[in-house]
């Protein structure tokens, strides 16, 4: 994606493991490794609202167009109750999408996206 981007698309990338009551961090990538998981509950409220009943479709993913800061922008659902979260910490997907270069970093997720729906990630 950054290569199609021309620069980072995503600057925090995270696999959570969806627990009933809980999540859990699986990994994280980013600049915010010493506390992403401490305010993941508060920076997901705007995606987890979109989630439904999508966890148990790998390959589906749905993005936030008006996540601002550390508000996660994006997540595909990577295995039974397993989400890659995405995040640009900078810009909202309102922003990206304004970008000419977002049309071919589509491409890229999209490829990543059919990746789990054809071998999704296992779970515990």
């Amino acid at each position: 994606m950054e290569k199609a981007f021309k620069r980072p698309l995503f600057d925090e990338w995270a696999i959570i493991a969806v627990r009933p009551d809980s999540f859990e961090v699986l990994h994280y990538s980013g600049g915010r490794e010493d506390r992403f998981a401490t305010e993941f509950a508060e920076d997901s409220v705007k995606i987890r609202a979109m989630m439904g009943e999508c966890l148990d479709n790998p390959g589906h993913f749905e993005f936030v167009r008006d996540a601002d800061g550390a508000q996660v922008d994006a997540f595909i659902v990577a295995g039974i109750d397993r989400l890659l979260i995405c995040n640009n910490g900078t810009y909202s997907m309102n922003q990206i999408t304004k970008d000419p270069m977002w049309t071919a970093a589509q491409e890229p997720f999209l490829l990543l996206a059919e990746k789990f729906r054809a071998d999704p990630l296992e779970g515990d």
